[in-house]
Parts: C-alpha cells; sequence; structure tokens
C-alpha cells in the first residue's frame, strides 16, 4: 500500500471512475439520491495544495485549511463516495508559479465551489449513474445557478437554503425571504392527498322474505 500511496505511478482519476462504476454495479437504484458536501482539513504550513485562510466547516470558522467538494451516491441498497474535487482559491489559480510548483496542471481554473459540485454531478449523469434526486445544504442550494444546471439535467433536488434567501412567488412577481415564507406554512393546516384509491365502508342490512334465507343486502 505504501508503495502504491507514494511511488507507484497510477491515474487517480481512472481509479475514482472505477469505483464509482463499482458503486454504481452494487448499489444502483432508478430513485438514487446524489449528495454534494464539502469538508475542510486544517493545515499548519502553506504549501499543500488549494490551502490558505477560509471558512471551513469542520471548525466553523476561517482556519488556514484545504476545502473539498464531495459527491455521494445514495439508495435502498447503500451509500458510497463517487466523487472529489479540491477547491483552489483565487490566490492559487492566480498564481501559476505556485501551481506549478505543487504539479496543478495550467489547465485548471478558478470555480466555485457550486461549480465543482456541477462538474461532478454532469459527469455522473454522462456515466449514467441512476439518480433522480440531489441533495445539498444552503452553501449549494443558495446558488441559482446550480439550481437551473439541475432542472437542465432534468433532477429533482432538496436543497438547503439560507433563512435570508429570497424566494420567488406568485410565478416570480414577488420574492420572499425564506424564513417568513416558512413561519407562514407552518401555520396552515396540512392538505393531505391520496396517493392511490379511496375506499369507503358500506353497512350490510340483513333482510328476509318469506321462503327465502336470508341474505345480506
Amino acid at each position: 500500500m505504501q508503495r502504491l500511496l507514494y511511488r507507484a505511478r497510477w491515474d487517480a482519476d481512472a481509479v475514482r471512475d472505477d469505483v464509482r462504476q463499482v458503486v454504481v454495479d452494487r448499489l444502483g437504484d432508478p430513485d438514487g439520491v446524489l449528495i454534494v458536501d464539502e469538508t475542510g482539513d486544517l493545515k499548519k504550513g502553506v504549501h499543500s495544495v488549494g490551502v490558505q485562510r477560509q471558512y471551513t466547516g469542520t471548525a466553523r470558522r476561517i482556519e488556514n485549511a484545504q476545502v473539498g467538494v464531495f459527491l455521494a451516491y445514495a439508495s435502498r441498497h447503500g451509500h458510497a463516495m463517487i466523487g472529489r474535487r479540491i477547491y483552489l482559491p483565487k490566490s492559487w489559480t492566480d498564481d501559476r508559479g505556485r501551481c506549478e510548483q505543487a504539479g496543478i496542471p495550467d489547465t485548471i481554473a478558478f470555480a466555485t465551489r457550486s461549480e465543482l459540485a456541477d462538474d461532478m454531478i454532469t459527469a455522473a449523469v454522462n456515466a449514467l449513474v441512476p439518480a433522480r434526486w440531489v441533495a445539498a445544504d444552503e452553501a449549494y442550494g443558495n446558488n441559482t445557478r446550480l439550481r437551473g444546471e439541475l432542472r437542465r439535467l432534468r433532477l429533482g433536488y432538496v436543497l438547503a437554503v439560507s433563512c435570508d434567501h429570497l424566494v420567488p412567488i406568485d410565478s416570480g412577481k414577488i420574492r420572499c425571504r425564506a424564513d417568513r415564507l416558512a413561519d407562514g406554512a407552518a401555520h396552515r393546516e396540512p392538505h393531505r392527498s391520496w396517493c392511490g384509491c379511496r375506499w369507503a365502508g358500506v353497512p350490510a342490512v340483513t333482510t328476509s322474505l318469506p321462503g327465502t334465507v336470508d341474505q345480506p343486502g
């Protein structure tokens, strides 16, 4: 394992794609869900790829850290990781000499975390990963472009948004804060709809006629 990680030459992206196919073969389901989330690795130095002082959910504050965006696949059969991207801040992509020293190709340009998520989701769709839904927290749910891309890919989504996010209502004529909409919905009586047939019970009455056997009628 040490030789594989430190001395052997292998294509990490090709291995990732192989793992994704194994996940699809074992866990694939038409109702599968693609889940986006990010995490940060706290660092002391300045040489790790993508490291800078930035917000990370790991510490819940701004720290010297690397941030990675990850894509997981979940279905009724189980869940597993199928994608990852390292977030490169502009302080890195604008410094090509620093990128060269770290082994980052010149073809890698700046991309927001939401754009990295979009790239991974699109790659999964192109690889025929069976999924109907995408889920993510407000860091991604607030992004209008990402939501539009999910609609273009014909994927349903359940995305959190921040409380002050403006939600279009009345065919887009009005924009209302998400927390105010949630407060209004909390005071309404929930409407229940039947997803199947509704059955009604009809009481049976026993009648009898001369010369006949009692029959329910």
